[in-house]
């Protein structure tokens, strides 16, 4: 995720600064690219681990660690929303798609909307599992007396 950071960055600063290298445009493709494939890598994990795992259902914790992971991916797949326009907006270079000089509307739905939904998803799982912590430090409690 750096590298592909660090390529999108350094791609659009050198154009947007107005002094674009030979390989400015293909640094910038290539690191949204790889930013996709990374948001794709993550949703890919978070689903594999949200499958059964008969084992440790009946352990403290475990319903509020899978309502975290469903948060999760509930915001994953808005970020997608995003990501994947950057993609589109960067490969196509249509000047209505940019995410900086394009039409208003478009950037407040794939850009602004997707955030927010993403963090309100978040925060109401937050919310949700706030007492996570808790129901961990009563699972090991040990009402056992000590020996002197």
């Amino acid at each position: 995720m750096g590298v592909a950071m660090a390529l999108s960055v350094i791609g659009s600063l050198d154009i947007f600064e107005g002094h674009p290298k030979p390989h400015s445009l293909q640094h910038w493709k290539t690191g949204t690219a790889l930013v996709v494939l990374a948001w794709a890598f993550q949703v890919f994990w978070s689903l594999f681990s949200l499958l059964s795992n008969s084992g440790g259902k009946g352990l403290p914790g475990y319903q509020g660690g899978t309502a975290l992971l469903q948060g999760a991916v509930i915001a994953l797949l808005f970020i997608g929303i995003r990501v994947i326009y950057s993609l589109v907006a960067v490969c196509t270079q249509r000047r209505d798609l940019s995410p900086v000089y394009g039409k208003t509307d478009i950037r407040v739905i794939l850009m602004f909307l997707p955030e927010v939904l993403a963090t309100i998803a978040m925060i109401t799982v937050g919310l949700r599992t706030r007492k996570l912590r808790e129901t961990k430090s009563m699972a090991t409690y040990s009402p056992t007396p000590q020996t002197c």
